[in-house]
């Protein structure tokens, strides 16, 4: 009887210590992404990019805009799913870290 009462306590704590994992991590990424957009909408360079591909992913067919753009004669790659209305080809604005183009978001995903 006791060792039942003892596995059924380390599952629990399993599954709590699981539960807390899950929620910091979310938290975490939330807190992550909310201070990236913040510091590039404050100390970012804002250009223009282009879009070059649009597609639908994922079962809910979320659109996906794909854009690039030129900084110090290198092209960086972005991504998107906040702006749907723009065609390929159509020019978007993005914000990127000048120490770090890769790290780059487009304009309405910021604000």
């Amino acid at each position: 009887m006791k060792k039942n009462i003892k596995q059924n306590d380390c599952a629990n704590y399993i599954k709590i210590g699981i539960v807390v994992i899950l929620v910091l991590w979310i938290f975490s990424t939330v807190i992550y992404n909310s201070i990236t957009n913040y510091r590039l909408l404050n100390n970012g360079i804002q250009t223009s990019a282009v879009v070059y591909e649009k597609k639908y992913v994922g079962s809910k067919g979320t659109l996906l805009t794909k854009y690039y753009f030129i900084w110090n004669d290198k092209k960086y790659y972005g991504e998107s799913t906040s702006d749907d209305s723009i065609a390929v080809g159509d020019s978007l604005i993005v914000y990127f870290f000048e120490n770090d183009p890769t790290i780059n978001k487009s304009k309405r995903v910021i604000e």
